[in-house]
């Protein structure tokens, strides 16, 4: 399997997230970044482009946690993810929430997925009752365990928008042995 890359979109949400949350310090996290994640960033990122997921987007969110999260790169994902939903889905994804069906909108999840990243990364529903939705997502590598909360946090905005219920989401990755993980993410309603 060659490298999994990412859509320029996803890449411009990090550094419009660093400007709209933490005015005037795109620089201090731009500095922060490993060599090549510095040459991504350091050129237009242009949406129809490909990117390496980790030099760019996986590595741009570590530094995001290390500098705006003290430390916490997990929140720096989630938060990120958040971040990108809402972008994603008041922009070129909108006509997915004009759908009140959160079975139709949770399964569409795998399809736009497939519009961020060159490989196949699969989101599958594989509980749905009036209390759950888990979701598990096959594809990623090891060390790659950050786009759990990542997409954890585009999937909780997705929910904002259109959940009637109280929920909370849960996630975690499981390393496989054959160097991948296996991500669940739960919806859980109260």
């Amino acid at each position: 399997m060659s490298e999994i890359q990412i859509k320029g979109p996803s890449l411009n949400y990090i550094a419009e997230f660093i400007k709209e949350k933490f005015n005037g310090r795109y620089n201090e996290w731009f500095d922060k970044l490993p060599p090549k994640s510095k040459d991504i960033f350091k050129d237009m990122i242009l949406s129809t482009n490909w990117y390496s997921l980790q030099a760019g987007h996986i590595d741009g969110i570590k530094t995001l946690g290390l500098v705006f999260f003290e430390g916490d790169v997990f929140k720096a994902a989630y938060e990120m993810g958040k971040f990108g939903g809402k972008k994603a889905l008041t922009g070129i994804y909108k006509i997915f929430i004009k759908i009140p069906s959160i079975d139709f909108i949770v399964k569409k999840v795998s399809t736009i997925s497939s519009t961020y990243y060159s490989e196949e990364i699969n989101i599958e529903v594989i509980t749905h009752s009036e209390s759950k939705i888990a979701l598990e997502v096959r594809g990623f590598l090891l060390g790659q365990e950050l786009m759990m909360p990542n997409i954890g946090g585009w999937i909780d905005n997705l929910m904002s928008i259109i959940s009637k219920k109280s929920y909370k989401i849960e996630y975690k990755s499981t390393p496989t042995d054959n160097n991948h993980i296996i991500g669940n993410i739960d919806i859980l309603f109260f």
